[in-house]
């Protein structure tokens, strides 16, 4: 994608691109919030020596761009049909698919290069806070989404989706709801214990269970009034 220039002699390792997605719209949950509940937004100016792509790099995207010529990407939008009417303020945008990558060239060091820290609120009060807290970031909260496990919807994943949700609520979740911290405590038992989860396949492919049932909490879900 970049000619060649990161397999150059004399290029080190941390000059590699890093993979993020420009959040284009605004959404609260971040450009890209198939990859995961939280998101480090970095600052404007990162954005000089970023470049850009309309959909995922590895599938050889023909509308990429730079911040200052960013017409063709645009053009991809437009074509895919997506709506490019920006997010009202704090609301989720929920885009699990064609969303803008982009490649931030060069070190990225939180310290300097990021704005905020974007939690889910299910993370609240754990350790997961505290490391997070200990960067010096300043930290955001979005809304979070929370789920039923008889809300699942059996087409949108696979129907494997309803008795895993019900497995992983009886298990880890305190109120039988779902949401992003107990779909990572399930995945951590995955890696800990795939014994325990035999039953449901080797542990890559219950992984991957796992990952597409937080498509479904991040599709489906409704913001998290808990706290």
């Amino acid at each position: 994608m970049f000619g060649g220039a990161y397999h150059a002699d004399g290029v080190r390792p941390e000059e590699r691109p890093k993979y993020g997605a420009l959040n284009l719209l605004g959404h609260a949950d971040g450009a890209a919030p198939r990859f995961g509940s939280c998101h480090v937004r970095l600052r404007a100016e990162v954005n000089r020596r970023a470049t850009f792509c309309h959909g995922d790099s590895h599938l050889g995207p023909k509308d990429v761009g730079t911040a200052d010529a960013f017409a063709s990407v645009l053009a991809g939008l437009a074509e895919a049909g997506t709506d490019v009417r920006r997010t009202p303020s704090g609301e989720h945008g929920r885009a699990l698919d064609g969303y803008v990558e982009a490649q931030v060239h060069g070190p990225v060091v939180l310290a300097t290069d990021a704005e905020a820290l974007v939690l889910d609120p299910s993370f609240r009060g754990t350790a997961t806070v505290r490391l997070l807290a200990s960067t010096g970031v300043p930290i955001e909260w979005h809304r979070g989404f929370v789920l039923a496990p008889h809300e699942v919807d059996a087409e949108f994943r696979g129907p494997v989706m309803i008795p895993l949700a019900a497995r992983v609520s009886r298990e880890y979740s305190r109120d039988g709801l779902l949401d992003a911290e107990v779909l990572g405590r399930a995945a951590a038992s995955v890696v800990r214990e795939p014994h325990a989860w035999a039953e449901w396949g080797t542990r890559d492919e219950v992984l991957q269970y796992v990952k597409q049932l937080w498509h479904v909490l991040a599709w489906f879900g409704r913001a998290d009034g808990r706290s």
